[in-house]
């Protein structure tokens, strides 16, 4: 049998116990940090209702409210980029979800109000600017055969909440321009 310290105030701990604490204090760390970041950011899947109207704080996800420069999803979202106008046309599902695959069809036009030709989007990326993170993959650009038309494809909302869907427009013959459409999931 060996024999187990008994240890008093009075004395100091020996080495072994010492690190013992020490180890035990780190995992306790890591394991509150784990349990903080999968509440925050969590890949939880949304549960009743397939659209998530019934997902909520009860639900373990953090309820992230969102101000009025993130709508809920209506016709006429646009942005500028540019000279160019870049409209969100219409969105599958609808409203935007979360955890889903969300297709987006956009319209790109000149500043004369006419489709715009010859351009292309590049770098698209999902953000959620209140957590700074990003979407797990990046959306897929998919040209179409109709002039200013562009869809993007597999966009990830990983919650419920504001969210950027950012790109490049970047006009026949020029350089790429940031553009931003900013929403809120729901």
């Amino acid at each position: 049998m060996r024999a187990v310290p008994v240890l008093t105030s009075a004395s100091p701990a020996p080495r072994s116990a010492a690190r013992g604490g020490r180890t035990r204090t780190r995992l306790l760390a890591l394991a509150l940090c784990a349990t903080l970041v999968s509440i925050g950011c969590g890949d939880e899947e949304t549960k009743g209702d397939p659209s998530g109207a019934d997902a909520g704080p009860d639900d373990g996800e953090e309820e992230v409210p969102c101000r009025a420069e993130y709508p809920v999803y209506h016709e006429g979202i646009t942005v500028k980029a540019g000279e160019l106008t870049v409209s969100l046309l219409t969105v599958s599902p609808e409203p935007p979800r979360q955890q889903t695959p969300n297709t987006w069809m956009l319209e790109v036009k000149d500043a004369a109000g006419a489709p715009a030709a010859g351009f292309t989007i590049e770098n698209p990326d999902s953000y959620m600017p209140v957590h700074g993170h990003k979407g797990k993959r990046p959306p897929k650009v998919v040209p179409q055969s109709e002039p200013g038309r562009v869809q993007l494809a597999a966009i990830d909302f990983t919650m419920r909440g504001p969210w950027q869907v950012n790109f490049d427009v970047v006009p026949q013959g020029g350089t790429a321009i940031p553009a931003t459409l900013q929403i809120c999931v729901q």
